[in-house]
């Protein structure tokens, strides 16, 4: 068994595999809601606040860890720990607190590992797979099983709230100025030809509360993860036209989003807009998946077999 930790912006997450050789399956997904973000000084700095916030957590899940029989356990970091300038710092903070060596993903490094999970659980010939994170957002186009584009946009659910929203829900001006900024960048993205008009595989939390918000108003719309685009300009519609009532959905369905679900919903909506989506597909696997794949297991069989070099 394996297992990996994701520091994100918002949560720390640990996932325990199993491993039988050709396929991975969750034996244990615990997270912790760390919120490191919100510990980011405008100079770009983490402050000494969120490493402790971050030290606390990983040793929290340390003690999990300790009651499994691990052959190996890899911990990473995305937009948090990538995008502060005491990156170096943190790091070293961390590994001397509780012994875990953290590798920080660049944006390309994020959206590669998410594209090698969704390979794990999805068989699709070509599409477009999006993850609207916490603090950033990764796009992949791809074709035959190989990766066409990939690209990562710095601004995931969490810091677009922090940047737009005053209050806890979003004013309908304040999810247009969201709309508009993730357009923007969108558009930049100069998609394969093909890509337009394909399948959106969506990994991440956010596409994950998203549907359990969507089948509690609509149970028909979803079937096995998928539903068609129009249902969430139909969700944003009911958000504009009842925020109340669209409120009490989201804390009854996910009440730790219910201050960025809005704008994760607004990110995918711009999204499937550029790019001329009509169907999404909820992806359960992601960045973790790919991660245990190519920078655990890959190089765990790769790895010389230093006793038989030895004996030779």
């Amino acid at each position: 068994m394996y297992g990996v930790i994701d520091i994100g912006s918002n949560t720390i997450r640990l996932v325990v595999f199993d491993y039988d050789g050709t396929s991975i399956r969750r034996v244990l997904n615990k997270k912790i809601t760390a919120g490191l973000a919100g510990y980011i000084n405008k100079d770009h700095e983490m402050r000494k606040r969120g490493v402790q916030v971050a030290v606390e957590s990983l040793m929290e899940l340390k003690t999990v860890t300790d009651q499994f029989s691990l052959d190996e356990i890899g911990v990473f970091a995305t937009a948090p720990l990538r995008n502060i300038i005491n990156t170096e710092e943190v790091l070293i903070e961390i590994e001397k607190e509780t012994g875990f060596s953290v590798k920080v993903l660049s944006g390309q490094q994020e959206a590669s590992y998410g594209f090698a999970g969704l390979r794990q659980q999805i068989s699709m010939d070509e599409g477009i797979m999006i993850d609207v994170g916490g603090g950033s957002s990764e796009v992949v186009a791809f074709r035959n099983d190989e990766a066409q584009l990939t690209t990562s946009i710095p601004w995931g659910s969490l810091n677009l709230y922090r940047k737009y929203v005053k209050e806890i829900i979003p004013e309908p001006k304040e999810l247009k100025e969201i709309d508009r900024l993730m357009r923007k960048h969108f558009e930049k993205i100069q998609l394969p030809k093909r890509s337009y008009h394909l399948p959106l595989c969506v990994e991440g939390g956010a596409g994950r509360a998203f549907v359990k918000v969507l089948q509690r108003k609509y149970p028909e719309a979803v079937h096995d993860g998928k539903y068609g685009r129009k249902y969430l300009q139909k969700m944003l519609d009911f958000y504009k036209e009842n925020p109340s009532q669209f409120s009490d959905l989201i804390l009854r369905s996910e009440p730790e989003r219910i201050h960025t679900l809005l704008p994760g919903m607004a990110a995918l909506n711009a999204a499937a807009d550029v790019f001329g989506v009509k169907e999404i597909v909820t992806v359960e696997y992601g960045v973790r998946e790919g991660f245990l794949m190519e920078e655990i297991l890959k190089k765990k069989e790769n790895k010389p077999k230093l006793e038989e070099e030895t004996a030779k």
